[in-house]
């Protein structure tokens, strides 16, 4: 599904020309495009919906991979994320169109290096905003709006690596940079390991009785997270 949509992208990001800025109604590239010039309908050809940061012309969310988990159907989605995010960067006043063409090419190329052998849709984008991280923290919060805007934003889970249904997918509209989860945690009711209270060696906390409770953390988010208690 990443394939196709990595595939689409290619496409847009190579035909997709300054010019485009010109035709009336796409002074901020966004209207429909196409990813191939051989589709002419979208109706009977193998998109949904053209590509499009107008959320009416191209509604696609990542939940929507559950809906269809044909390869074509949940690969546009990816490639929305994609086109989205090159649109953003178009659209920076700190950018020229040659300049956001060349940052979208180096970001892609250097997240297609960090993203694993068959990724989750999560670990590619991380990969790739990873990428625009290092280099431009601007470009960044460029890009996570633009996965965020259709639920594949901080907090966002996958469905699993080797699902072939696509199921499980939990959206997220949030660009907030930290986050976290607790990932397990342990009782401790060994009396000899507290340092107050009374527990019977039972591993019950009934009542009256104190223990020690440990929480494994993991930072979900991008922020460094301080003072958390």
């Amino acid at each position: 599904s990443m394939g196709e949509g990595w595939g689409d992208f290619h496409a847009l990001l190579m035909l997709s020309d300054a010019d485009d800025a010109l035709m009336a109604g796409n002074e901020m590239f966004e209207t429909a495009y196409s990813a191939t010039s051989y589709v002419r309908s979208f109706n009977t050809g193998i998109r949904r919906v053209p590509y499009s940061t107008n959320m009416d012309i191209n509604p696609l969310t990542f939940r929507y991979i559950e809906f269809s988990a044909e390869v074509h159907d949940s690969g546009e989605i990816w490639a929305s994320m994609l086109w989205d995010s090159y649109v953003g960067l178009i659209n920076d006043d700190r950018h020229t169109f040659a300049e956001a063409q060349s940052l979208m090419k180096d970001y892609l190329v250097a997240g297609y290096k960090m993203t694993p052998i068959a990724p989750t849709f999560t670990e590619a984008r991380d990969a790739v905003l990873a990428a625009a991280y290092a280099h431009d923290v601007a470009d960044y919060n460029t890009m996570l709006a633009a996965f965020a805007k259709r639920g594949m934003g901080i907090g966002a889970q996958s469905p699993d690596r080797w699902s072939n249904d696509h199921s499980g997918v939990v959206e997220s509209y949030s660009t907030e940079a930290s986050t976290f989860t607790v990932s397990a945690h342990t009782l401790d009711t060994n009396y000899a390991g507290l340092t107050s209270g009374f527990c019977s060696n039972d591993n019950i906390l009934d009542k009256g009785e104190t223990g020690t409770v440990s929480f494994t953390i993991q930072n979900a988010g991008t922020g460094s997270l301080a003072h958390l208690q």
